[in-house]
């Protein structure tokens, strides 16, 4: 089954963004393992996304007969993405660890 990348991409976008907000909820609620599920599912739909993009740009270039070449540019481009992944993904495992240590501390009374 091919998926239409005009279509698909967005929605794959979207899942993005709604799991990683989710991280943050579940985080909150001191459910690490349903954090840690949407963590995944994020780097998931966003590896989806990528794909169909770059599915489409390959079908793009196919009907040319030539293989695209990446630009220092894109390549830059590529480079700020992971970046911006990585930090989403450090972001939330601060919040898990911060959320597992708040827990494994007892409250004092006053």
């Amino acid at each position: 089954m091919r998926f239409n990348p005009r279509i698909w991409t967005p929605i794959a976008q979207a899942l993005v963004a709604v799991n990683v907000a989710a991280v943050y909820f579940a985080a909150e609620s001191a459910e690490p393992v349903h954090a840690t599920l949407h963590g995944a599912l994020g780097v998931a739909c966003m590896l989806w996304a990528e794909r169909l993009r770059a599915r489409a740009t390959q079908a793009l270039y196919a009907s040319d007969e030539t293989q695209p070449e990446l630009t220092p540019g894109e390549v830059d481009h590529l480079r700020n993405e992971l970046a911006d992944v990585q930090e989403r993904l450090d972001f939330a495992e601060r919040m898990l660890t911060q959320r597992h240590e708040q827990d494994r501390v007892p409250h004092k009374g006053p």
